[in-house]
């Protein structure tokens, strides 16, 4: 064999070795990249194990949202995280996280009408085709500040679907030259397919546990949920020494309005004195709450009597001039109230303190309704003026 078929052979030797050395190395690191992935992905999956048994330990769909949302971002980085959810039981669609906000307005912040308006025109799949993501959040109460806005160059957004309709949005941001990827979107895409699910039995739990303690007439809290609270409330007084009044109203001659209109319109007469309560007491704080047939009962915490008489004869004052088109002039709506507060009696038990605005609401109805009566050692009257 002359020299030149050594050369030859030995090139193609060297060619083939290179090939299968560059095939092995290939395949190193695509094993490598495969073990690299396994292990995200396993990691991606503890998380993801973790939320779920997070979301399990709640049913209260705004603590759900904070535990997931604290373990997703070590799974994708992002500058700003937010959440529109359609809220059945107030029928409007509702900022559930919002980092940027005050932390007071965090789980408050009811979104502006318009946008329900937006998420009716568009399909489920594909995804807010067409649908303009920067007016909707337009639209929202808060916003962050107008230099924050253009420094988050990059947007991701996803809809949250419940019973193939569209319920919602998940908005996250990111600052920099780091755009969002197809991985990142699956991610986001798991993350929210496992708490769609915890939210969904969340706002069953929220619309049962509402309709277990509402009353359906007036839809103010029934007298089982208002037991409950002043116990609740009364104990707190007593652990903290703070003031607390209870309210007991009464609809005067509630029974001609049955006797003359007839029940429906006797309804119709809880209803609106109703509705004068809700406008009047402070969100959140105070319990109104139909105490039985024609009565209705209020808490106040840490209001004293004096506070708590203010409070009732701007009701009785508003009952008497706010009076509805279904009843006439001659039939007047008018209530007579009874008021206890800890600041003035020595209730043991909070049963005691509704016996005390039992008592003063007595009073009232004897010295000529109308008027709000105070329960003290000795009774003090607030005529009608």
């Amino acid at each position: 064999m002359d020299t030149a078929s050594v050369k030859i052979q030995n090139t193609e030797s060297r060619e083939a070795l290179e090939e299968k050395v560059a095939k092995l190395t290939a395949e190193v690191k695509q094993m490598r990249n495969d073990r690299e992935l396994l292990l995200r992905n396993a990691a991606k999956n503890r998380i993801f194990l973790d939320i779920s048994k997070e979301l399990a330990s709640s049913l209260d769909p705004n603590v759900i949202l904070r535990k997931a949302f604290q373990q997703f971002g070590s799974l994708i980085e992002f500058a700003t995280i937010s959440v529109l959810l359609y809220d059945e039981l107030e029928e409007t669609y509702r900022l559930i996280v919002q980092p940027d906000a005050p932390i007071t307005e965090q789980f408050q912040l009811v979104l502006k009408n318009e946008i329900c308006d937006l998420f009716e025109d568009y399909p489920a799949d594909p995804p807010f085709e067409g649908l303009d993501i920067a007016e909707i959040f337009s639209l929202m109460p808060y916003r962050p500040e107008a230099a924050k806005v253009s420094e988050y160059r990059h947007v991701l957004h996803l809809p949250i679907i419940l019973a193939k309709n569209v319920r919602g949005l998940i908005h996250l941001t990111r600052l920099g030259n780091l755009p969002f990827t197809p991985q990142d979107l699956d991610i986001t895409s798991e993350f929210t397919g496992i708490f769609v699910i915890s939210i969904k039995n969340a706002l069953i739990h929220k619309k049962t546990e509402k309709l277990a303690f509402t009353d359906a007439l007036t839809e103010l809290f029934n007298h089982r949920y208002f037991q409950d609270a002043l116990k609740h409330e009364f104990l707190r007084t007593k652990r903290y020494t703070k003031s607390l009044s209870l309210m007991i109203l009464d609809i005067d001659f509630f029974k001609k309005f049955n006797d003359t209109y007839g029940h429906q319109t006797g309804d119709k007469v809880l209803q609106h004195v109703s509705k004068i309560f809700k406008k009047s007491v402070r969100d959140h704080i105070d319990t109104v709450a139909r105490y039985g047939g024609e009565e209705f009962a209020v808490i106040l915490p840490e209001t004293t009597l004096e506070g708590a008489a203010a409070f009732a004869e701007r009701i009785r004052k508003s009952v008497e001039s706010c009076q509805p088109d279904f009843v006439e002039t001659e039939n007047k709506i008018t209530v007579s109230i009874g008021l206890a507060s800890t600041s003035m009696t020595d209730c043991e038990t909070y049963s005691e303190l509704i016996e005390a605005a039992d008592r003063a609401l007595y009073r009232a109805k004897r010295a000529g309704r109308n008027r709000v009566e105070e329960y003290r050692e000795t009774a003090v009257s607030k005529a009608d003026s």
